[in-house]
C-alpha cells in the first residue's frame, strides 16, 4: 500500500474512500409547530451508554442544522431496506415529502414504519470543519420487529447487508 500526504490527497479521491466504509442510513426529524423536517444522515454513531448518547453530523449549509438546534428536540430514525424512497426525499434527491410519512406524539415526529426510533435533546453541537457535530441524549426508544434488511449506503449506493442467519 501507498500513502499520500493529505495535503495532496484530491478531494474527488478522498470522497470517494470515505464512501468504501459502508453506513447505515437514518433520518432526523424535528417537528416545527405542526410541520415535520427531516434530513437523511448516514453519519450516525453510538458514543455512550451511561448517558445514553448518540451523535450525527450536519453540513454547516445544511438547511435543517438551524432549526434542529433551534428545536432541541428531535427524532433519529433508522431505515429499512423498504425505506430508500424516505431517504431520498430526505437528502433532497426527491420532491418534497408527504405528511403521510410521519407519526407524531408527545413534542416528537417520526417516520412511519421505521424499524428503531430515538427520541433526543441536544446536548452538546462541536463544529468540525464543514460540518456540525450534534451530540445528543436518547431520552426514549421505540423498536417495531425487524421484518427487513437495515438500509445500507456504500460506494456511493445503496447497499444489501447478507447474513448467514435469517435474523438481520
Amino acid at each position: 500500500m501507498q500513502f499520500v500526504n493529505s495535503k495532496c490527497i484530491d478531494q474527488g479521491d478522498y470522497r470517494r474512500s470515505l464512501g468504501r466504509f459502508p453506513t447505515g442510513v437514518a433520518v432526523v426529524v424535528v417537528q416545527d409547530g405542526e410541520d415535520a423536517h427531516g434530513v437523511t444522515v448516514n453519519s450516525f454513531t453510538s458514543v455512550s451508554l451511561t448517558p445514553k448518547l448518540v451523535l450525527f453530523c450536519l453540513k454547516n449549509e445544511s438547511r435543517q442544522l438551524e432549526r434542529i438546534r433551534a428545536r432541541k428536540k428531535l427524532t433519529i430514525n433508522f431505515l429499512s431496506q423498504a425505506q430508500q424512497d424516505v431517504s431520498r426525499r430526505y437528502a433532497g434527491k426527491a420532491e418534497a415529502a408527504s405528511a403521510d410519512y410521519f407519526s407524531q406524539g408527545s413534542g416528537y415526529s417520526w417516520i412511519k414504519g421505521a424499524p428503531v426510533v430515538y427520541r433526543c435533546e441536544i446536548e452538546n453541537v462541536v463544529p468540525a470543519g464543514d460540518h456540525q457535530i450534534l451530540v445528543v441524549r436518547v431520552n426514549d426508544m421505540g423498536e417495531e420487529k425487524a421484518e427487513d434488511a437495515p438500509l445500507v449506503y456504500y460506494a456511493g449506493a445503496y447497499s444489501e447487508i447478507r447474513t448467514s442467519e435469517s435474523r438481520v
